[in-house]
């Protein structure tokens, strides 16, 4: 998020309508995206056992407003989790973007 002092991308009248606040792609919270890294480390998600982060992803795109369907794939692999799509409709004119990512995580080599 980015606030109106900081931001010369948006118009005043843009961030008055969000409350004093809007979304912005190239501002960041470098203090939010450290805990939500933490947070999401903290998960145990081995291949084919991501539920923790599955669930996580979910709860936090639900209070973004975002809604996210999980497909079967899991069940057809033998594991817990789907695949997760989220969609946000776009406010300006131009191509889609697509952010893809895995959910499990490599464990540690001995």
């Amino acid at each position: 998020m980015c606030f109106a002092y900081k931001c010369f991308t948006h118009s005043a009248e843009s961030i008055r309508s969000a409350g004093g606040r809007a979304t912005c792609l190239f501002h960041y919270d470098s203090k939010r995206i450290l805990q939500n890294f933490k947070e999401l480390v903290s998960l145990d998600s081995p291949s084919l056992d991501e539920r923790l982060v599955c669930e996580y992803i979910k709860k936090y795109l639900k209070n973004l407003g975002i809604d996210a369907v999980e497909d079967n794939a899991g069940e057809k692999i033998g594991g817990t989790t789907g695949n997760l799509y989220a969609y946000l409709d776009g406010t300006i004119d131009g191509e889609s973007v697509l952010f893809a990512a895995h959910m499990d995580t490599v464990e540690p080599s001995k």
